[in-house]
Formats: structure tokens, sequence, C-alpha cells
């Protein structure tokens, strides 16, 4: 839409475009607010959006299961298993979720290998559940 805004060269389509354009952001913004009041872990909301999860999953169980396992940290690594990042998936699944067991530091990999492993296995594959 920004494109399409600063490409316009009539006045009253920018204008038109400009106030769309801030209808969307400003609901968004909104919903984000919303979403991560009193809920740990607003630094990735965002990313668990683009994984896929909907905001009512971020309100309940994968914020608090993030912080449960991670305390937020993305480079968190568990000292008695194979568990990796925000949301503390083993080894294992880096494969599976297409990348490498360094790849799970990566908050947005983490996030959208955590979705992979809900679809696969359900919220009890997380034993903060």
């Amino acid at each position: 839409m920004l494109e399409k805004i600063t490409s316009t060269t009539d006045p009253v389509e920018k204008q038109a475009l400009t106030t769309e354009y801030e209808t969307v952001v400003n609901a968004y913004e909104s919903a984000k607010e919303e979403a991560t009041a009193g809920h740990p872990c607003p630094e990735w909301f965002e990313a668990a959006m683009d994984a896929g999860f909907t905001t009512q999953q971020w309100k309940e169980p994968v914020s608090r299961i993030m912080y449960r396992e991670s305390h937020c940290n993305p480079l968190a690594d568990n000292s008695s298993s194979t568990a990796r990042g925000l949301m503390q998936e083993l080894s294992m699944w880096a494969d599976d979720c297409g990348g490498t067991y360094e790849d799970l530091h990566d908050p947005q990999f983490n996030l959208d290998c955590a979705y992979h492993i809900w679809q696969v296995s359900g919220w009890g594959a997380w034993s903060t559940y």
C-alpha cells in the first residue's frame, strides 16, 4: 500500500490511500496492544503472528509457554537437554522444521518451528503446557 501511496500523483487519491493506510495501522496497533496487555514476552508478538499463531493462541498458551520455557530469551539453552530458543524445541525438530540446530536460536525460525510442532503434536509437546 505504501508503494501505491508514493507512486500516485493524484492528491485526492493520495489522501484517500493515506487515510486508509493509517486506519489499518491504527487497527493493527490497537489489536496488538490488546493482545499483549498483561501477557509476557510482548516483544515476540509479531514474530508469533508471522509464524501463523492467532492472537488468541498468543494470549494462551504461546506467551505463557515462551515465558516458562525461556523467559523470552531467544538464546536460551537447556543444560539438561537439547532444547533451545524461545520455545525450547528439541534438536530433533530443527531438521523437521527445515533448518539446523543453530537456527533454533533465531526467533522467527524458532516460532515457525513451534507452529509446526503444534500442528504435528499439539500443545502437549511442551511440558510447561
